[in-house]
């Protein structure tokens, strides 16, 4: 490649991975020189070999750090080179991908779609262009000082920067991933003239939630006093196997009205948000074998966020702590009443009342299951303008946006459906 002086430009699209990483790494070893300018970078690929193989060919090597793409590991293998430098996550988006490369009289540039990372050179569709020619022609020479130009902008690699860049790529590698998830989002196909969940804002949510139903005891006073006393007695012992036998029953649901208002007086109703005492095998599970729900309750944090890999630790234990009878049924509605008291700013319990509600106005099947539950339920939440809102300053608002998953309950609630 390039052995003879070229007399014209050649240009070549470079479309498919393996030809585009063979032509970089060809011309990595075959130069003189290089430098390069790409947004992201990571390790593991032929081209990062290539370029770690030959560093010290480069006059300039600038990498970029916005959206924390570019992984630390990178850094760290070339922050003692003289000639590396990277731009900071601040500013304006720093987002080429350019490969210039002098061999004998001639330049060699591949500038395009390839980011400096092993999707890039893998999986990913990318169009990029080689181009030869003379390295005296004024053309070819702007590449190279535009990565000069980058490389002065940029900055050194230091102890302190670095530590707090790792910080930020863990914060953000999360988000990442989660973003990368299709979220099916439809418009609601219930006939009621109640908003679908993507419809609705902050306000519109309050003043929904608000509402008190025609053949319903459940007002919103009720609905916040529960949340917030379930939250109260998560509080009180490190699990939910060393509370006492009533605590775990206000939290299961398995409490009765009259038991309730014998316990702890008027406006307190611990089936609401999901009445699981006619469940005859899982109220024995919580009085006499708690241990398995309680392990399922630890994979859910008390606070922050709540990421996939929680929920699907919390499915696999509680399915193993459910008798064979609510095996077979899936738990669904006791599964999601665990979680939603545990975490009602994250999750709502999917009982008779508001199965049928709910499933309408997400526009999914009726029959989701706890295998479903998070990308049917859980992922459209999240993708909503209501739950995204910041927490607001008023009382009584920042009481329901504690417990706003929750309290779909409250919108979605048919009287009629109580079995």
């Amino acid at each position: 490649m390039l052995r003879a002086p070229r007399k014209t430009m050649h240009i070549e699209l470079l479309t498919d991975s393996k030809h585009a990483t063979d032509t970089l790494v060809a011309l990595m070893g075959s130069c003189e020189r290089a430098a390069w300018a790409v947004a992201w970078a990571t390790e593991n690929h032929k081209v990062w070999d290539a370029a770690y193989e030959h560093r010290a060919k480069f006059r300039n090597f600038v990498v970029g750090t916005h959206n924390f793409v570019t992984t630390p590991s990178v850094i760290e293998r070339f922050q003692s080179e003289p000639n590396f430098r990277v731009i900071h996550a601040t500013g304006a988006l720093f987002h080429p991908k350019l490969y210039a490369f002098r061999v004998g009289e001639d330049t060699a540039v591949v500038i395009g779609s390839h980011n400096l990372t092993r999707s890039a050179f893998s999986a990913n569709i990318e169009a990029s262009t080689l181009i030869q020619g003379k390295a005296c022609d004024p053309s070819m020479q702007g590449f190279f000082k535009f990565i000069s130009d980058a490389w002065n902008a940029g900055k050194e690699v230091t102890p302190e920067w670095l530590f707090a860049y790792k910080s930020n790529y863990e914060r953000a590698k999360q988000a990442h991933k989660e973003l990368k998830v299709w979220v099916d989002a439809k418009p609601s196909k219930a006939k009621d003239g109640i908003p679908g969940p993507d419809e609705l804002d902050w306000a519109q949510f309050v003043e929904l939630v608000k509402i008190e139903k025609s053949g319903s005891t459940h007002t919103l006073e009720g609905r916040l006093r529960v949340l917030e006393g379930l939250r109260s007695i998560f509080r009180k012992v490190p699990s939910y196997k060393d509370l006492d036998v009533d605590d775990r029953k206000r939290i299961a649901g398995t409490m009765g009205e009259a038991d309730s208002r014998k316990k702890d007086g008027e406006g307190y109703d611990w089936a609401w948000f999901g009445a699981m005492a006619s469940n005859g095998s899982f109220s024995t599970t919580v009085i006499n074998d708690p241990e398995g729900l309680s392990r399922a309750l630890d994979c859910i944090p008390q606070v922050g966020p709540v990421h996939r890999e929680h929920y699907d630790a919390f499915v696999e234990v509680f399915k193993n702590a459910l008798s064979s009878d609510l095996y077979a049924s899936g738990g669904i509605g006791n599964g999601t009443r665990l979680l939603a008291m545990k975490r009602p700013d994250q999750f709502v319990c999917l009982c008779s009342p508001n199965k049928r509600g709910i499933a309408e106005h997400f526009n999914v099947p009726l029959n989701t299951t706890l295998d479903t539950y998070w990308e049917r339920i859980v992922q459209r939440i999240r993708g909503t303008r209501w739950w995204n809102a910041p927490e607001p300053s008023d009382a009584l608002e920042r009481r329901i946006w504690a417990g706003r998953a929750a309290l779909l309950d409250a919108i979605y609630y048919d009287p009629a459906q109580r079995k």
